[in-house]
C-alpha cells in the first residue's frame, strides 16, 4: 500500500480518536499506536511535550510505543529533539551514525524524524519518530505529518467564528473609526512582528507588489 494511502487511513484513525478521547495523554498514545502499528518503518514513535514552567526548559517523554528509552527527559540544548524543539523545525536525519547530536538509545535505529507541534505560533512540542531503516523518512512521510497532527491540535485553534472577531470588530466599532497603521490581536492593539518595522523590506515588497501588477513606482495613476 502506497505510503499516501496508509497515511490517509491513519489521519482517519486519529480523528475518530480525536472525537473519543477526554484526555490528551490518550490520545497522544493512541497516535503513537496507531503510526506505530500502521506505517512499517516506524520502529519507535513518541511524544515529547515541554514542561510548563520548568527552568531551564525541558522536554518530557508523554507518549511512546516501541522499545523502552532512557531519554524521558531532554533540555533543549540536547539532542535532535531539542535543536527541533529549540529552532522550531522538522528535523530528518538520514543516518544516526553521522550526526553527532543524536542521543543513543537504541543500536537497532538507523533513521529519525522530529516534528515540532505548535500552539499559539509557539513550539509546545514534538512528535519524535525513529526507524531500523536508513532514509526512512522521505518527502512524502515529511508533508504527511501536518494532515496527521492536525486533529491533535485542533482543540488549542481558533473556530472560523472565534479568527472573525478581531476583523468584525475593525470593520464596525466606532471606537476604531479613523484609526489607521496599527496592527490588532483579539480586538486589542499589539505591536506587530519585528520584520514588520524593516522600511528595507518595506520598499522591496512594494517594488514586487508594484511589478506584479504593472505600476510604476511614484505613479499615481
Amino acid at each position: 500500500m502506497p505510503v499516501s494511502s496508509r497515511i490517509e487511513e491513519v489521519r482517519n484513525e486519529i480523528t475518530a480518536l480525536t472525537a473519543r478521547s477526554s484526555a490528551a495523554k490518550d490520545l497522544m498514545q493512541g497516535v503513537c499506536r496507531q503510526l506505530h502499528e500502521r506505517m512499517l518503518k516506524y520502529n519507535w514513535v513518541g511524544f515529547y511535550m515541554l514542561e510548563s514552567g520548568a527552568r531551564p526548559p525541558m522536554l518530557v517523554l508523554e507518549a511512546f510505543v516501541g522499545a523502552m528509552t532512557p531519554h524521558t527527559r531532554i533540555p533543549l540544548n540536547q539532542g535532535i529533539c531539542g535543536a527541533a524543539a529549540s529552532s522550531g523545525k522538522t528535523i530528518v536525519v538520514d543516518d544516526v551514525s553521522k550526526d553527532p547530536r543524536y542521543l543513543a538509545c537504541s543500536l537497532e535505529t538507523r533513521s529519525e524524524i522530529v516534528v515540532p507541534i505548535f500552539v499559539k505560533k509557539a513550539v509546545a512540542g514534538e512528535l519524535d519518530i525513529d526507524s531500523h531503516f536508513p532514509a526512512a523518512f522521505g518527502a512524502e512521510d515529511q508533508a504527511a505529518f501536518f494532515t496527521v497532527l492536525s486533529p491533535l491540535i485542533r482543540p488549542f485553534m481558533k473556530s472560523t467564528a472565534q479568527g472573525a472577531v478581531t476583523s468584525i470588530y475593525l470593520a464596525s466599532s466606532a471606537q476604531v473609526e479613523g484609526l489607521t497603521g496599527q496592527y490588532f490581536a483579539n480586538s486589542k492593539p499589539e505591536r506587530s512582528s519585528k520584520s514588520s518595522y524593516d522600511t528595507g523590506a518595506s520598499r522591496r515588497l512594494w517594488q514586487v507588489s508594484a511589478d506584479l501588477v504593472g505600476l510604476t513606482i511614484g505613479s499615481r495613476n
